[in-house]
């Protein structure tokens, strides 16, 4: 059996403002222009063991530089003493009865990335910003009078954790991805989708800016009882947050008249 894979595209091009190295891994803070109406936003991409086709980059901040890659989401825990760092506040808490579960407090968060396939300097379109992505639907949700969709994409760069065994395909690691759907419509149609759904959509990528609370935070990490505690500052305190996700300008739902029916009911 052939396993096939999904697709995961992504053309952008853009000003190096930082570069930095994890492990063998080379990271770049990129500038680009998401769309021609809005003011410039901040990528980060990933090129693994500072390699392109098996040989090392040479890059350096101020360069303007096109790349290609594939999304990838990044999963991290952050502790209480950080998120009191982005938010420019004093820790409150170290001095009280309840330090200890405060100092104990984790956040589970998730980045996207883009991991760098080719890189080279701008021939083309100086504002380029293309996605082309196709996966399971996971979740969706509304926010305002956006859908979002979150996809399991299963690519050819996703990690296998069990191999496949007579004949069977192997067990991969999907990378998630999530998608917005402006006013509920792309390509100028109001989009159904129901979870399990197969989708493909072009469009491009977006980062929007949130604020995040402490109340928030102390919700998300099952520590309500706390919120007490910490009284008015639970709201006053709060780091601004950032999302990558694509918006998306076109899409093809994957599936049958009878599940698009079921999922209107």
């Amino acid at each position: 059996m052939e396993e096939r894979f999904d697709l995961n595209q992504t053309q952008v091009s853009g000003a190096v403002q930082r570069i930095w190295d994890y492990g063998e891994d080379i990271f770049v803070r990129l500038q680009f222009t998401p769309d021609e109406d809005r003011p410039s936003r901040y990528i980060t991409l990933r090129i693994p063991q500072g390699m392109i086709n098996g040989e090392f980059v040479t890059i350096q901040p101020g360069e303007l530089i096109q790349v290609e890659g594939y999304l990838v989401d990044a999963p991290y825990t952050e502790t209480i003493r950080q998120f009191f760092n982005d938010a420019k506040a004093k820790p409150f808490f170290q001095d009280s009865n309840d330090a200890q579960a405060w100092e104990s407090i984790e956040i589970a968060r998730v980045g996207t990335h883009v991991c760098a396939t080719a890189l080279g300097t701008i021939t083309s379109d100086p504002c380029l910003n293309r996605v082309l992505v196709q996966g399971v639907v996971s979740r969706t949700w509304n926010g305002g009078a956006d859908t979002f969709a979150r996809i399991a994409i299963y690519d050819r760069y996703t990690e296998i954790i069990k191999e496949g065994k007579n004949g069977k395909l192997p067990k991969r690691k999907p990378h998630y991805v999530t998608v917005r759907f402006p006013n509920g419509e792309a390509g100028g149609k109001k989009i159904v989708l129901k979870k399990r759904n197969r989708l493909r959509v072009a469009g491009r990528l977006h980062v929007h800016f949130y604020r995040q609370t402490l109340e928030h935070i102390l919700k998300r990490s099952g520590n309500d009882e706390l919120i007490e505690s910490a009284g008015p500052k639970a709201q006053a305190i709060y780091a601004v947050r950032n999302s990558l996700y694509v918006v998306a300008d076109s899409a093809v739902v994957l599936a049958s008249k009878k599940t698009v029916a079921k999922s209107k009911a």
